[in-house]
């Protein structure tokens, strides 16, 4: 996706072979990628310490999702816009009551955006999802186009000046 984000000024999305989305990357963002994605790992020393980092940062962030514990790693979705000042002074008090190896803040990447539309396609896989409207809207289908179990793609296309 990185090769996507550098060298592409267009990109679409497609699921079950139809389109879901074409835009400019930042068009993407601000239409599918709501949110930040908040990392935290603990240091090994103190990977008991998960359950109580989680209380503190679901006290913390009001309407945050954790979507990925791995032992001492902790991952979460933030849907809501929050000022980044007000963000990483959270983060600040938190790196202070844990012991944390790193903690990452950062809005939600292409790959996020396109992993939510494949999260959506494999939970409703024969009715099918989305259309440019998003992906919880139901796709458009002629009547002699059959149900498509395909997997999500991405694509991409880059402007290059004519010669």
């Amino acid at each position: 996706m990185d090769e996507c984000e550098f060298s592409c000024d267009r990109i679409t999305i497609m699921v079950a072979g139809h389109m879901m989305c074409l835009g400019t990357l930042q068009h993407l963002r601000e239409k599918f990628g709501k949110g930040f994605r908040l990392e935290f790992l603990l240091k090994h020393t103190a990977a008991a310490d998960a359950p109580k980092l989680n209380a503190a940062v679901q006290r913390l962030f009001k309407g945050i999702e954790l979507k990925q514990c791995l032992q001492n790693l902790l991952c979460y979705h933030l849907a809501v816009r929050v000022p980044w000042s007000e963000i990483f002074t959270k983060v600040v008090d938190l790196q202070k009551d844990f012991q944390l190896e790193y903690a990452l803040v950062a809005e939600n990447t292409l790959e996020d955006i396109f992993l939510n539309f494949a999260k959506a396609q494999e939970a409703a896989p024969v009715a099918g999802i989305g259309d440019a409207a998003g992906p919880t809207a139901t796709p458009r289908r002629s009547s002699s186009t059959a149900p498509s179990t395909t997997k999500a793609t991405a694509t991409a296309s880059t402007s290059q000046p004519k010669q």
